[in-house]
């Protein structure tokens, strides 16, 4: 399932949509924190 998700992250836009997917995380993830404090 992994393999296919990184195929998928670097499948037709390459490095641009694995950045997009880590800048989302890291976006939601500094949501949640500044929420919860």
């Amino acid at each position: 399932m992994q393999g296919f998700l990184i195929r998928s992250l670097w499948g037709s836009e390459g490095p641009v949509s694995c950045v997009a997917y880590l800048t989302t995380a890291v976006a939601t993830y500094w949501g949640l924190s500044v929420n919860v404090a």
